[in-house]
């Protein structure tokens, strides 16, 4: 047997073993350094990477001309069906809100529904010619005599999608 000296193990720091009414402690203060150590470095404080700016290659639109009313869906002259264009070219070149010839228009729209903008005054317009013993449909244009808005329903004054002009 080889004396402490000699011992390869000689130079590391022995610990006596701790008795049975020792190990429970040991054993929390081994789990509680654990935990400080853990905590210290995942709560470090985190490193702040500045990201380059994002450029937006998307042009900002231009807000539509005219008076658009948020809550109705808007759609384009040129998107909306041929004969509803046809009713909403003449009506803008004309002054006395006549309709197009057979077609029947010009009567005030009283808007009893609530759906279009208040205070206005409306004149409606059929969007197909007016034939003897065929029904007038449920398409109509209602204009804002005062500014100028079209409307147009599919559904006879039950929804509205607002026209915007070019």
């Amino acid at each position: 047997m080889a004396s402490a000296d000699h011992h390869p193990h000689a130079h590391m720091l022995t610990l006596p073993k701790p008795s049975s009414h020792q190990l429970p402690g040991a054993l929390i203060l081994c789990l509680l350094t654990l935990l400080l150590f853990t905590s210290l470095r995942t709560c470090a404080p985190a490193q702040i990477t500045q990201l380059p700016a994002v450029k937006t290659t998307v042009p900002i639109p231009k807000p539509p001309r005219g008076n658009i009313d948020p809550a109705l869906p808007v759609l384009a002259l040129a998107q909306s069906p041929p004969h509803v264009q046809r009713v909403v070219q003449h009506l803008r070149t004309i002054k006395s809100w006549n309709p197009l010839a057979g077609f029947r228009g010009g009567r005030t729209f009283r808007n009893l529904e609530g759906v279009l903008p208040k205070r206005a005054v409306y004149r409606e317009y059929d969007v197909l010619p007016n034939l003897a013993g065929v029904p007038r449909g449920a398409e109509r244009i209602v204009v804002d005599a005062t500014r100028r808005n079209f409307y147009y329903t599919s559904d006879h004054y039950t929804t509205f999608t607002q026209i915007l002009l070019p």
